[in-house]
């Protein structure tokens, strides 16, 4: 962040819960402690699990409508718990934050909110969750933010 963005900066956190999660959010509450910024701590429901439950759903209708409503709630309600667990354990709370749990695909997600908060900074895990051969094939999704975004993209390994 430069010297000329002081005033009101932004900066965004991905987190997708690998095993760099807590380096990443340790890595984001220092620079906005540094910088004196407000963090949003933002976690993805990727669409494609979505599609894979909706998939499966259409398999087993003999179980009714419930099967889908009631997958897409527990993950939403389990990803909000570690979140909250993982913000406690970092302690967070000393820099103004806020978290978000949004739905969609997760680069196109955090470039949107990046724009929507004009964020100064995103910080994010140089990997994810993905498999390696998937990365290959589609491009990891650090990738696709570092290439698109409109603001610095810090890496944390």
């Amino acid at each position: 962040m430069t010297a000329s963005k002081e005033a009101g900066k932004k900066i965004l956190c991905a987190l997708d819960f690998s095993e760099h999660t807590e380096a990443v959010i340790n890595e984001a509450l220092e620079q906005a402690e540094k910088f004196k910024a407000e963090l949003v701590v933002l976690h993805v429901l990727n669409e494609h699990i979505f599609e894979e439950i909706t998939r499966i759903h259409g398999r087993v209708q003999a179980m009714g409508g419930e099967l889908y409503e009631k997958a897409v709630q527990g993950l939403g309600d389990e990803k909000e718990e570690q979140l909250r667990q993982v913000l406690v354990k970092v302690n967070a709370a000393r820099v103004p934050h806020t978290s978000i749990i949004s739905r969609g695909y997760p680069f196109e997600e955090i470039l949107r909110m990046a724009d929507e908060m004009n964020a100064d900074l995103i910080v994010m895990g140089a990997k994810g969750r993905m498999s390696l051969a998937r990365q290959l094939r589609f491009g990891g999704q650090a990738e696709k933010v570092f290439r698109r975004a409109k603001c610095s993209v810090l890496f944390v390994r």
